[in-house]
């Protein structure tokens, strides 16, 4: 009874962290099966746990291993429609598992049967090694050589220019061009338009404008009203891919020149951020952020409680699910001149 009242106490602590894990990483649709899932697990392993201070890694162990099973459920079941609304409405695992169920289609039998085994279903490298009669070094070769293959067919499938203008960038080279925009914003009219609202794809990062994708880069600034002088100005730019409790998207570099110091961050004519972000096929968010405040790297992740920094600074939308990225008329605002 007092293992039980004792893993009911940290389960409740702890269970906000778990559905953010499980949601970010296969979806809402199967999100409260696996939460419960997990939770039967951890309960009867309970009295294994040697350390109660590691109960949150121990509980997102156990989530892990039964997201891995319910991608790979919907990976083998899934179908996908073929209708035009088919990009929005998919969920995200749904979309990923046909994505590389067809990449692996069109790969050469040799490399989609490894990679099939590795990582479809987790085979050991060993027992892929005795099931194809070679030794293990040249699994792991084989696999590294695979990898590479896949990641470029896919890129090239679903990316195809996308990151072509930072191919020969390298991470020392970053940051280093100066803004292009002027002190005082030019002269601007804003007329009214009787044109019908449209939909349209929008996959900037909220507030900070920049879509959180491989090769992206971008500069903007903030003007005074009615002054119009430009009171500060920012540098943003994709560094390179980065996961974040399991949960795969890219790390942004931001830096804010001529800020107000609001935000403790050191000085006020230059100031670092870093965030780690996702696009998926229908939302944008924020994975992570950090910044130097007094002297000390402060990080926040989505895994952080309700009432957490990150949940009012960067959680956005139901469940910290982020923006939608396709926008069209949903008759909830109503124009009047």
């Amino acid at each position: 009874m007092a293992n039980a009242d004792e893993f009911e106490s940290l389960y409740k602590k702890h269970k906000g962290a778990l559905e953010r894990f499980v949601r970010f990483r296969i979806g809402a649709r199967d999100a409260d099966d696996v939460v419960q899932e997990t939770a039967a697990a951890a309960f009867l392993k309970f009295a294994e746990l040697r350390s109660k201070d590691a109960f949150l890694p121990w509980l997102l162990s156990i989530a892990r291993n039964k997201c891995r099973d319910a991608y790979r459920s919907s990976a083998r079941s899934q179908t996908v429609a073929l209708d035009e609304d088919a990009a929005y409405t998919m969920p995200e695992a749904a979309s990923a598992a046909a994505a590389v169920r067809e990449i692996l289609a069109e790969m050469s039998d040799a490399d989609s049967k490894l990679l099939t085994m590795a990582y479809l279903e987790d085979a050991p490298l060993a027992a892929i090694a005795g099931s194809l009669g070679i030794p293990l070094g040249t699994v792991k070769s084989r696999l590294h050589s695979a990898r590479k293959r896949f990641r470029r067919a896919y890129e090239k499938k679903y990316y195809a220019g996308r990151a072509d203008d930072a191919q020969n960038d390298t991470e020392g080279s970053n940051m280093k061009r100066s803004a292009i925009l002027p002190d005082i914003i030019p002269a601007y009219k804003i007329t009214k338009s009787d044109a019908e609202p449209f939909s349209v794809v929008c996959e900037e990062l909220m507030g900070w404008m920049i879509v959180p994708r491989e090769g992206e880069r971008l500069t903007w600034g903030l003007y005074d009203s009615p002054s119009g002088r430009r009171t500060e100005w920012t540098e943003l730019e994709v560094v390179g891919r980065a996961s974040i409790h399991g949960v795969d998207g890219v790390e942004i570099r931001a830096v804010q020149h001529d800020a107000e110091n609001y935000y403790r961050t050191g000085s006020i004519d230059e100031c670092e951020r870093r965030f780690i972000a996702q696009a998926t096929d229908t939302h944008c968010r924020f994975l992570a952020e950090s910044h130097i405040e007094d002297g000390v790297r402060r990080c926040y992740t989505f895994l952080d409680g309700d009432d957490s920094e990150f949940i009012q600074n960067w959680g956005f939308g139901p469940d910290n699910r982020g923006f939608e990225t396709h926008l069209s008329k949903k008759g909830i605002v109503t124009r009047d001149g």
